[in-house]
Formats: C-alpha cells, sequence, structure tokens
C-alpha cells in the first residue's frame, strides 16, 4: 500500500505544470456517487503536498473552472473533461 502511494506521489510530482498535478491528484481520489471527489486536505495541505504555493494552486483551480475542465463546490470537486491542460493555454 506505501508503495503504490508513493508511485502516485512520484508521478503526480513528475506533471510539469500545476494543472496536470492537480488533475492527477484528483483522479486517485475515490469517486462519490454523484461522480465528484471530496478533497480529504485544506487547499493550504494540498499545495504543500501537490509542491505548490496555496495562490498557484487556486489560481490553477479557477482557471480549469472556467476553461470546463472541472466543476468546483466547496471541498467537492468534479472532473468534467480529461485532456492535457497544455491545450487550455
Amino acid at each position: 500500500r506505501q508503495n503504490i502511494y508513493l508511485n502516485q506521489k512520484v508521478q503526480i510530482l513528475g506533471q510539469k505544470s500545476a494543472e496536470d498535478r492537480i488533475l492527477l491528484y484528483l483522479e486517485s481520489l475515490p469517486l462519490l456517487s454523484d461522480g465528484s471527489r471530496m478533497l480529504p486536505l485544506s487547499r493550504t495541505e494540498l499545495a504543500a503536498s501537490l509542491g505548490l504555493n496555496r495562490s498557484a494552486m487556486s489560481r490553477s483551480l479557477s482557471r480549469m473552472e472556467q476553461s470546463g475542465v472541472i466543476a468546483v463546490n466547496g471541498r467537492k470537486i468534479r472532473v468534467l473533461r480529461r485532456e492535457s491542460t497544455e491545450d487550455h493555454r
């Protein structure tokens, strides 16, 4: 179990863009019955876990929501489209 966690962490941190790191992290979370995922960490903790500062993560989440990649409702986030975020720059 620890090896799986570490493998996911390496894969996430290996992504170049903050958006790709966030998407990979979100996809590692279990789906809720409504198709969304619940963030188990505060945004500050999540940013630190992803190797980002909180403001960069917040900007990335806002860009992703505005471009229709995710929908955010508090700690619940739904991935609407999975594609490389490089396509949105």
